[in-house]
């Protein structure tokens, strides 16, 4: 099992879609080998010995046959270079020494034309309805070429290529925004106006029951004559109150009931 086929496995397996395998089994062992021996290269930052046969691996089950030496300037596939540096011999050596009698692999692709391939991938997709590339290789029919492979057999490169040859439109991610409704604003507005207004009037009301409940006291005050002092310090609060009250009076009835901006 080459590295990237146990990662999509995982990817599988932790979204549901598969259920984890005993861990007894072959599948089980060949899938916790290919994780390790991944782990074992970690950081990835060049091209080991078994990295470059599990690439050559990786080539060979997604396009059914041994990769040509001109595939080497491919994506996927080590540089000539990196051969060359790794094992002392170019890629055309290189495949003849490790790979001479693997020419074709029984899972080959090579039955169909571009154009039916094309088809088939449109349909897959279709059915599908993958967001991303990756979405696509996961969720395709077992057996199937990957979308890399399919694009390779089409002489593109890239997803989006691939998407245009087949004459597929990229999925497309809409927002909605909802906005409420003039109407809706305009009754909230008047509602709050409203409550505005009912405020204002109880605290007009309330200080109208002061001014009142002082009044009362003042004059019952005033009848008792050795309050006469006193008297007059409250009669000089009542002239203030009595001010404060002509001043509330004296404003525009517009004032008096406060507007909501």
């Amino acid at each position: 099992m080459t590295r990237k086929r146990a990662l999509l496995q995982v990817i599988r397996i932790l979204s549901g879609e598969e259920t984890l395998p005993d861990v007894a089994s072959e599948e089980s062992l060949a899938l916790l080998a290919a994780i390790q021996d991944l782990v074992d290269d970690l950081p990835i930052s060049h091209w080991s010995e078994s990295a470059i046969h599990d690439a050559v691996a990786q080539w060979i089950e997604d396009h059914g046959c041994v990769p040509k030496v001109r595939d080497f300037a491919l994506r996927g596939l080590p540089s000539h270079t990196t051969i060359k540096n790794r094992f002392g011999i170019d890629v055309k050596d290189f495949l003849q020494r490790y790979y001479k009698q693997n020419k074709c692999h029984s899972r080959g692709y090579g039955h169909r034309d571009p154009e039916e391939w094309l088809a088939f991938f449109r349909e897959e997709y279709l059915r599908i309805q993958p967001m991303t590339a990756l979405e696509y290789n996961v969720k395709r029919r077992e057996a199937t070429p990957t979308w890399a492979t399919l694009a390779y057999i089409n002489g593109v490169r890239t997803w989006r290529e691939l998407l245009h040859a087949a004459k597929l439109n990229p999925p497309q991610i809409e927002y909605c925004v909802s906005m409420p409704q003039n109407d809706a604003i305009e009754t909230n507005r008047s509602e709050l106006s409203d409550q505005s207004a009912k405020l204002a009037r109880e605290a007009i009301e309330s200080q109208n029951e002061l001014f009142a409940q002082v009044d009362a006291l003042i004059a019952e005050h005033e009848k008792k004559p050795e309050n006469f002092v006193l008297s007059g310090r409250i009669g000089q609060s009542r002239a203030a109150n009595d001010t404060s009250r002509e001043r509330i009076a004296r404003l525009p009835a517009d004032m008096k009931k406060p507007k909501l901006i």
